[in-house]
């Protein structure tokens, strides 16, 4: 059952490197779709919070310690920006610099990304049919996810090439992550649901406190459409992907 963990895991990898071509753009023109990027980012990861990590959690352990984990994710993402934001002010900062956000940003994807690792070795060793409904499941997920972050990262001060990188380097902890639950098996399959939960608190914390506050450099009715459309558009695609997917 090895093989075909590795290779759902290292497809996943490779849709996930995939959106990294985005900033392979000439610098304006990918500037300018980061920023209309942002709205969908923002929905996605509202949505896919509330219609697939939340409920999942919630199935596991229940209403309410799913929300507290929620609310410990958003409290320790909190203090982990601060700190960001602490060092970045007492070590020198100038405008072009990365912003504490987009750290973040791939800090969440690098867990999200171990603990999906983690999730197809897990289905995998349950059955194979279920290892592999788990794997389109995640791989369709990851597309619109990893092409908004990408938005972010410009958004947050990293190069076209820088962000590339980072990417590539972060996809690899979706292969670490099915080597250790192959390795351990059933064991620690428990706490899934409690570290989704957090990744949720991480993921509404950047939507809200972050990457909304952007938005309001455009003013004007019509950035104001603009912005709620593709809001509305990425909360959109993580309900239909949800549901054409549910179990």
């Amino acid at each position: 059952m090895l093989i075909p963990i590795v290779l759902a895991a290292l497809a996943e990898s490779i849709v996930s490197f995939s959106g990294g071509f985005f900033v392979l753009m000439r610098k304006s023109v990918a500037e300018w779709l980061a920023h209309r990027m942002l709205g969908f980012a923002i929905g996605a990861l509202i949505g896919v919070t509330f219609f697939d990590v939340i409920p999942e959690a919630m199935e596991a352990i229940g209403e309410k310690a799913a929300f507290g984990y929620v609310a410990l994710g958003i409290m320790v993402f909190f203090a982990a920006e601060k700190a960001l934001r602490w060092y970045h002010h007492h070590h020198g900062g100038h405008d072009g610099e990365i912003r504490p956000f987009a750290t973040l940003i791939l800090f969440g994807d690098a867990i999200h990304n171990f603990i999906d690792g983690i999730a197809l070795a897990v289905s995998f060793l349950v059955s194979l049919p279920l290892g592999i409904a788990t794997t389109v499941a995640v791989l369709v997920h990851e597309v619109p996810q990893e092409v908004a972050d990408f938005g972010v990262l410009i958004r947050g001060g990293y190069s076209r090439s820088r962000a590339l990188w980072a990417n590539f380097a972060i996809s690899l902890t979706t292969l670490a992550g099915a080597l250790l639950g192959y390795a351990a098996g059933e064991s620690f399959a428990w706490l899934l649901p409690y570290l989704l939960a957090v990744i949720g608190g991480n993921f509404l914390y950047i939507a809200m406190s972050d990457l909304i506050p952007e938005t309001h450099e455009e003013t004007g009715m019509w950035h104001l459409i603009v912005q709620l459309a593709l809001m509305s558009a990425g909360i959109g695609v993580m309900y239909f992907l949800g549901l054409y997917f549910a179990e």
